[in-house]
């Protein structure tokens, strides 16, 4: 991250930390902002069934994963200090 804003490496730690706390919420039903985030036109289509496609609570978890997977090949291995340093001074 060399060479950036120098506010980058904050900017960094507050995106990991959110993921971080959000993976302690139990989220029932996850609707995205874009419809391909959770495959939102595909379940209104299978509601015509006797269940409720949206009730799922593996959704979220999923697109978490998928962001801190995102985040890891967008900040690569400078990502991992950035973090170890904020939990280092949330620690303190």
């Amino acid at each position: 991250m060399e060479g950036e804003r120098p506010h980058a490496e904050r900017e960094t730690c507050h995106y990991l930390t959110s993921l971080e706390k959000l993976e302690r919420h139990d989220v029932d039903v996850f609707i995205g902002a874009h419809p391909g985030q959770n495959d939102t036109l595909e379940k209104r289509e299978r509601m015509t069934g006797g269940g409720n496609p949206f009730i799922d609570r593996k959704a979220w978890p999923t697109f978490l994963s998928q962001l801190k997977t995102k985040a890891k090949n967008a900040f690569g291995t400078a990502g991992e200090g950035i973090r170890l340093r904020c939990s280092r001074r949330e620690q303190a």
